[in-house]
């Protein structure tokens, strides 16, 4: 997938790059600022939602990441993503779509490999991504993932 497929515009496919880049959103486009508490709170729905993954495809949870190491590992990054070091941010829930920059947490090693292996859901397999990127990798490898950051980070240096 490309940046193109996520962005709804020309403008925000622009506005994508340029955040890609130089790691700047656009002041129109800040996101929310919010407490640890109501990160932790948010986390905690996220992990739900994994377990709910987990349990619907049968997989084995027992290494199932929790809420407070999901924590660990967004406040151990800085909330910046793997890939390029930008920050990533939480968005708001009241948002109809998901912005580029929002933080979502990625499987280092994708499902489909061993989707019965507990490890997968642990984590020491869970890594900060930015949605946009996150939709590039979707079942790729971070190798794959990267691979195509520098393509595209190339061919917008050709562009200029």
């Amino acid at each position: 997938m490309s940046p193109h497929a996520f962005a709804a515009s020309e403008e925000e496919f622009q506005d994508i790059a340029r955040w890609l880049v130089t790691g700047e959103i656009l002041s129109n486009d800040l996101p929310p600022k919010y407490s640890s508490e109501e990160i932790l709170r948010r986390l905690v729905g996220r992990r739900s939602s994994m377990e709910a993954r987990v349990k619907k495809n049968k997989n084995d949870g027992s290494k199932l990441v929790s809420p407070e190491e999901l924590f660990r590992i967004c406040t151990e990054s800085r909330f910046e993503y793997a890939i390029s070091g930008h920050s990533v941010h939480i968005h708001s829930p009241r948002q109809t779509r998901t912005p580029y920059w929002a933080r979502t947490l990625d499987r280092v090693n994708p499902l489909h490999e061993p989707k019965v292996n507990p490890a997968s859901w642990s984590g020491d397999n869970i890594q900060l991504l930015s949605s946009v990127l996150n939709s590039v990798k979707n079942d790729n490898s971070n190798e794959e993932l990267i691979r195509w950051y520098a393509d595209f980070m190339r061919s917008l240096e050709d562009a200029v």
